[in-house]
């Protein structure tokens, strides 16, 4: 079983593409930092 299937089934996620990302704005409603933090790789890692 790949990695990714796990992590699906740990946390309910579908089958649809996986990524999370953020983004930092500050108080006047500038971008100050946008980070992607999870993906999914071709190879069945998160």
């Amino acid at each position: 079983m790949k990695r990714s299937a796990v992590a699906r089934c740990i946390y309910g996620f579908s089958s649809a593409p996986v990524k999370a990302s953020i983004s930092v704005v500050s108080a006047t409603g500038s971008p100050e930092v946008a980070t992607t933090v999870v993906g999914e790789k071709m190879d069945g890692f998160i």
